[in-house]
């Protein structure tokens, strides 16, 4: 379709691709196949070895296929509601290949991924109380692809008013401790039950606090790109990062 990308691949062809076997289209697309994609949920989840190709397969076949997006994007949400914290980290990233791809189906999926039953921005709300390292992660998400994805970060945006609770909850989170942020503490590995005040959490409040004010900021001016009131966001974040890193 027009105006859509291909998601890069590390398989290079020289040739036709080759038509998939009727059981490997079974275990994609039909419902029978599930099993298969539950497998590579739990490999997202237990394996620390090369899943690259894992995502890249996952991420291809959803491309311009809205029925495997959105039952993979269920799949995800419901590892992302019952698995262990520490054993997130690869499930997210399998997330994020999927909402950067970009097609004619890119915003419904950021859409299904956060809004829908049981998305993230309902799982924050679960957990936030309960469950503190499972709601930081998705906090932590949802900063990371607003760098990485421009679509994303306008999403985001636009849906302020949903997620700055967070914000607020994980300075309160950062500040209710003390201690000196330790370098081999990470809240997306760690086994601890209970969430961590690390280098990385200050990065993640300082640029979620820096992209509320960015949408402020937009929002009383409406500028484009270039304009005083964008360059203004961009000094925002860069200040407000300085800034968190420097109370600590």
């Amino acid at each position: 379709p027009g105006g859509s990308k291909l998601p890069a691949s590390s398989v290079q062809s020289s040739g036709p691709l080759l038509q998939l076997h009727p059981d490997i289209l079974a275990s994609l697309f039909t419902p029978e196949g599930q099993p298969y994609l539950l497998e590579v949920m739990f490999a997202m989840r237990e394996l620390s070895g090369p899943l690259s190709l894992l995502i890249e397969m996952v991420t291809y076949c959803s491309y311009c296929n809205e029925g495997f997006s959105l039952g993979v994007l269920q799949l995800l949400k419901s590892q992302l509601e019952t698995a262990p914290p520490h054993e997130l980290k690869n499930v997210f990233q399998m997330l994020q290949e999927i909402l950067v791809v970009e097609d004619p189906l890119q915003s419904q999926r950021l859409k299904y991924a956060f809004e829908s039953d049981r998305g993230l921005l309902a799982l924050m709300h679960q957990s936030n109380n309960v469950d503190s390292r499972r709601c930081y992660q998705c906090v932590k998400f949802l900063v990371t692809l607003a760098q990485k994805c421009p679509p994303a970060k306008d999403y985001f945006k636009d849906l302020s008013g949903h997620w700055s609770w967070a914000v607020q909850w994980l300075q309160k989170k950062m500040t209710e401790h003390y201690w000196t942020p330790q370098s081999n503490v990470s809240n997306e590995t760690s086994t601890n039950k209970t969430f961590q005040r690390t280098i990385s959490a200050q990065d993640t409040l300082a640029y979620a606090t820096a992209l509320l004010n960015e949408k402020e900021q937009s929002g009383s001016s409406n500028g484009s790109d270039g304009s005083p009131a964008n360059e203004n966001a961009e000094r925002s974040l860069r200040q407000a990062v300085t800034e968190q890193l420097d109370l600590y």
